[in-house]
């Protein structure tokens, strides 16, 4: 399944990669993207390619418990086999891979996703007013096996979605559901930490601030990250994911030993934050550091992690085009083109600024030069042939060479340390 494209730099004061990429989200039982075809539930051969025709570099690969834990809390083997098939294959073909738990909804009734059933079977309170599918704002018909109508399910407002986690009141207090949280990192950790394309790890997909229903303002995120991440033993990159509440625009904040991350509306508080922290986690080699946001605009803060040398930044930003399924792709290829602009992928050097301006179809890109014959690269994808047959320099013209080589384009280094501006059309 292709859906929202997302973007993730990542610097490690050496070179400066940056991926675009697209979510797997099998939100439906088996909860695993099928081995053949090129559709909305499909993650084949025919997937890889058309990300590999568009430069695309990426995956996030959703997980889902009732997936995992079908029928109690031991592991589905088929389940794990065939993820592992999609991670070996984007591994086979060069693509990195981010595994993240994705739970919007409280029960899997629900569309697909959410909670096992057999799980809230144990968890959910006795009273009756709790029962699926509160807290929805609306009648739901439903199957004879409880489940929601298909046709029903669109008529769920994102509100409602994110309401509906809520259900079981005190949820990031509710020992049942941590414990099943906890047990699955420690699983996925163990089946798949060993994939070297595997650069990230999101522990809880796009979580509320506090409870609908309860504690409405409360700051119990960090509490509950707290907890999860004593679950997930890696030296990978570990990504958190902002706080989600449309309604009340509420974005929490959570610092721990392993991973360091900032969700605010004011960036000027995210600045603040990161330069009376860092020192506290500079000395823990062992981990990467991460600052995430969603659907905000990160640029301010983009320019002060790229200066920092040693360690390794990742900073995800979802770019605005709505939820995009296979099928709409291949009937729109003008989307695919607007989705496959060129860009700057890896920067021998340091990476200070590229925007692509789609009214004149071209890429400007500023950065220092780095190791001398070293070559950054542009990604040019099949919708952008025409791309890079002009170049215009308003500085560093002696201190990189551009190259057009098998329909890519290099900017070799010259010189070392450089500051170059160049536009590419």
């Amino acid at each position: 399944m292709l859906v929202l494209i997302l973007q993730l730099c990542n610097t490690d004061g050496e070179a400066f990669m940056y991926y675009k990429g697209v979510q797997v989200t099998p939100i439906q039982y088996p909860y695993y993207p099928t081995q053949l075809g090129f559709d909305d539930n499909s993650f084949s051969y025919d997937d890889v390619k058309f990300l590999q025709r568009n430069k695309i570099n990426l995956i996030q690969l959703n997980f889902m418990l009732p997936g995992l834990f079908q029928k109690d809390n031991t592991p589905s083997q088929s389940y794990l086999s065939e993820m592992k098939r999609v991670v070996q294959l984007c591994k086979d073909n060069n693509i990195s891979v981010i595994i993240a738990m994705y739970q919007k909804h409280l029960s899997e009734l629900n569309c697909g996703q959410g909670f096992p059933q057999w799980l809230l079977g144990q968890t959910l309170p006795t009273d009756s007013s709790h029962e699926f599918p509160y807290p929805l704002l609306q009648q739901i018909t439903r199957n004879s096996n409880g489940s929601i109508n298909q046709d029903q399910c669109k008529l769920i407002t994102p509100e409602q979605t994110y309401y509906n986690i809520n259900g079981v009141e005190h949820l990031y207090f509710n020992d049942s559901f941590m414990d099943i949280i906890q047990q699955f990192w420690k699983v996925v950790i163990k089946e798949f930490d060993y994939f070297d394309n595997i650069i990230s790890y999101i522990p809880f997909t796009e979580p509320q601030y506090g409870n609908y229903i309860n504690n409405l303002n409360s700051d119990i995120l960090p509490q509950f990250y707290s907890k999860v991440l004593q679950s997930i033993n890696t030296n990978k990159s570990i990504l958190i994911s902002g706080a989600i509440n449309d309604v009340f625009d509420k974005f929490g904040e959570i610092i721990s030993d392993n991973c360091l991350i900032y969700n605010y509306i004011d960036n000027t508080k995210i600045l603040d934050k990161f330069k009376s922290n860092f020192q506290a986690v500079e000395d823990n080699t062992q981990s990467n550091f991460i600052i995430g946001q969603f659907g905000r605009d990160f640029s301010i803060i983009k320019q002060q992690l790229t200066q920092i040398s040693g360690k390794t930044w990742i900073y995800p930003s979802l770019k605005g085009y709505g939820d995009l399924n296979a099928i709409s792709l291949l009937q729109q290829p003008e989307i695919i083109q607007q989705l496959s602009y060129p860009y700057f992928s890896a920067v021998f050097g340091t990476h200070v600024k590229q925007t692509f301006y789609f009214e004149n179809q071209s890429l400007s890109l500023k950065f220092v030069t780095g190791e001398i014959s070293a070559r950054s690269k542009i990604e040019i994808s099949q919708y952008w042939k025409l791309f890079a047959t002009n170049a215009k320099f308003v500085q560093g013209q002696e201190d990189v060479k551009v190259i057009l080589e098998d329909g890519q384009v290099f900017l070799e280094n010259i010189n070392t340390g450089a500051e170059v501006d160049i536009t590419i059309w």
